[in-house]
């Protein structure tokens, strides 16, 4: 089933939670990039491309929903933090 859902329709904490969720996601496709990097140069051969990693994908999609973007070895974190109640 498909439902479109507008951005303006998530709270603030499913905002939240789904910039952290896609920056997990981007680490982990960057570690992933990483290691078929060292692979390939292991190899003699060419470094893979981010985009078969879909890494800049993730990356604009968070900042789409108000996540700042940092390099991928780095935890990226919302614009606002979630209030631990």
């Amino acid at each position: 089933m498909t439902k479109n859902v507008r951005l303006d329709q998530f709270s603030e904490e499913e905002r939240l939670l789904l910039i952290e969720a896609l920056c997990a996601l981007r680490f982990v496709r960057g570690q992933e990039w990483n290691k078929a990097c060292d692979l390939a140069e292991i190899k003699g051969e060419k470094q893979p491309s981010l985009n078969q990693f879909q890494i800049t994908k993730i990356q604009k999609l968070a900042v789409k929903l108000g996540g700042k973007a940092a390099h991928w070895t780095e935890l990226c974190y919302p614009i606002k933090k979630i209030d631990n109640e």
